[in-house]
């Protein structure tokens, strides 16, 4: 007998958020390197690559609530590492391999041996020098690896809503006072270290853990039960009241909160913690639609394969625009971005069926031939 949970397809409908926002993000950025975009335009690819941060919350929430199978099974530390690690790596060194022969190709470089054996140990985010990896976007796995590394303690320690507080609390204090050094690090990309860095994204990490505890306590209070259409509005109005807030201050102070070392980031990952909790206590229909549970199943894949395929595509993205700039100018940016994600859709349904499954069922079968030392565990009915 084991332990079931029920599954949330929230958390798809976010992953999916995450991916394509990003994606529009990168595409617009690179585009303007190539393209006569206007100033509209690009400024879009500078908000909307926050996404990175919503996957980040939407993971450690997820962590939090599937571990609860798991916490007094055997072994079930290393349980976790296994199944994190096959989960994440095989698809990884797959695109040090095709991201290293493209970066050999566009810009005329080869990784060094040390290069090359940070980012296969997930450590790059830890240096300045190679934080930003050998793979597109891939300092971002790295970041989420070295939080899998100290999640076991959190999941065990941090299982309170107080606790949750002061862990997200603890981490944003530590998160702005240590961009006052790792903002005086250049990066690529107009940023710095600090934009990068693991102790800066570690608040999103506590967002989503408190994103769970809070809503730990909604569902046992009750608050996701069925309920009358005017009581279940005013829940939804919940969520919707705070997020609404948020979005008008990042807007009306955004200069302000960017000067004040990213505070706005702060803010938007406080926001992302509301709208995970909104997504998982409350079921909202049109998120269980069957595409965007497929994808957000795939989400990790449509991540790491955008920046390559926008690279690859550049010749045809130049083309498309200037086709549909006669018609339309500037927004011929928009049917680009569409045509674009078609064959990311394609190749990452390719690469989860060939790459992703087989590195779990690698991780399955080796979590399955550790002996076990006590007596199965009973079923726990879910709330």
């Amino acid at each position: 007998m084991v332990y079931t949970i029920d599954k949330l397809p929230g958390l798809h409908a976010l992953r999916v958020i995450a991916a394509v926002s990003v994606y529009i993000g990168h595409c617009i950025f690179w585009s303007a390197h190539w393209l006569p975009l206007n100033g509209a335009t690009t400024s879009v690819a500078s908000n909307v690559t926050i996404g990175l941060q919503l996957f980040y919350v939407v993971s450690a929430f997820s962590l939090m609530y599937s571990m609860r199978v798991h916490d007094l099974t055997p072994d079930w530390t290393k349980n976790f590492y296994i199944r994190r690690f096959w989960r994440i790596a095989p698809l990884f060194y797959v695109m040090m391999v095709v991201d290293g022969i493209i970066t050999y190709f566009r810009e005329d470089r080869t990784p060094s041996v040390v290069e090359v054996i940070v980012n296969a140990l997930f450590v790059n985010n830890l240096t300045p020098q190679y934080t930003s990896s050998m793979v597109y976007t891939g300092w971002s796995v790295s970041v989420e690896m070295l939080f899998y590394s100290i999640f076991p303690l959190v999941f065990i320690h941090i299982r309170t809503l107080n606790r949750g507080i002061i862990f997200a609390v603890v981490t944003t204090i530590v998160s702005q006072a240590s961009r006052l050094y790792l903002d005086t690090i250049p990066q690529p990309l107009n940023s710095t270290y600090g934009d990068w860095s693991v102790i800066v994204q570690m608040q999103y990490f506590a967002f989503g853990t408190l994103a769970y505890l809070v809503y730990e306590r909604l569902k046992q209070g009750g608050f996701a039960t069925p309920a009358p259409m005017v009581k279940t509005a005013l829940r939804h109005a919940v969520f919707i009241a705070p997020l609404a807030a948020i979005v008008a201050i990042s807007a009306l102070y955004k200069d302000e909160m960017v000067a004040m070392r990213r505070i706005d980031l702060t803010l938007i990952g406080i926001g992302f913690g509301v709208l995970t909790v909104w997504f998982s206590v409350l079921r909202i229909p049109a998120l269980n639609w069957g595409p965007i549970q497929y994808f957000g199943e795939r989400s990790y894949s449509l991540y790491l394969l955008h920046t390559p395929v926008i690279f690859m595509m550049q010749p045809l993205i130049i083309q498309m625009f200037q086709w549909f700039e006669r018609g339309i100018g500037a927004w011929a940016i928009i049917p680009v971005l569409i045509i674009v994600y078609v064959p990311i859709m394609i190749v990452s349904m390719i690469t989860y069926a060939w790459i992703e499954r087989t590195g779990m069922d690698v991780g399955r079968r080796l979590r399955s031939k550790r002996p076990s030392r006590d007596e199965p565990l009973p079923v726990v009915s879910q709330p």
